[in-house]
């Protein structure tokens, strides 16, 4: 098990290794008691809302760093559906220490991301899911799909209420409506 420096050294070279082209979402947090800051760049592919390249910036100090790469790597590769359970991290840390700051960081790409689905929706019928873009006429193209039955069938065909879930109450009206025709 690496020690001390060789520690930090691996630490350092993690982060310098990561990289985002071009990244679509940007978020940073800063921590005012030392005047640290972190900065996530992710690279989402809008199709499958996988998190392809992602890359960080940050003056922190080694905790700093290393909360912020720890974090890199519970994200690289994954579908933004799947990211259940970061909310927990920086838990246990102290308030507004370096993993509670990385992950404040992370969720401000997050959101930026949403923003950004959502200033680009384009229709004249209503937004239902932000988290993914998903407009009504989706929705209810989904649900003239015979094999959709349930709130779970339709979250699988359509991703609307895999994000955040706020949605998911609407989409429950919307199939009651559908099965009251």
């Amino acid at each position: 098990m690496p020690q001390g420096s060789e520690k930090l050294s691996d630490v350092l070279g993690r982060a310098l290794a990561l990289q985002c082209d071009e990244p679509n979402a940007i978020g940073r947090a800063v921590r005012f008691a030392c005047g640290c800051f972190v900065e996530f760049s992710l690279a989402i592919d809008d199709e499958s809302r996988v998190i392809g390249q992602l890359s960080l910036e940050t003056n922190g100090c080694p905790a700093m760093i290393a909360a912020a790469v720890a974090l890199t790597d519970r994200l690289s590769g994954r579908s933004l559906q799947g990211l259940e359970g970061l909310e927990d991290f920086g838990q246990g840390d102290e308030e507004g220490g370096c993993a509670e700051i990385a992950a404040d960081a992370l969720r401000s790409a997050l959101a930026a991301y949403r923003d950004r689905q959502v200033a680009e929706f384009i229709g004249e019928r209503a937004l239902i899911c932000s988290c993914f873009g998903i407009g009504e006429d989706a929705i209810e193209a989904a649900l003239r799909d015979p094999e959709v039955h349930s709130l779970d069938d339709l979250m699988d065909t359509t991703r609307a209420g895999t994000g955040c879930g706020s949605c998911r109450m609407l989409l429950v009206e919307m199939l009651d409506a559908r099965e009251e025709r």
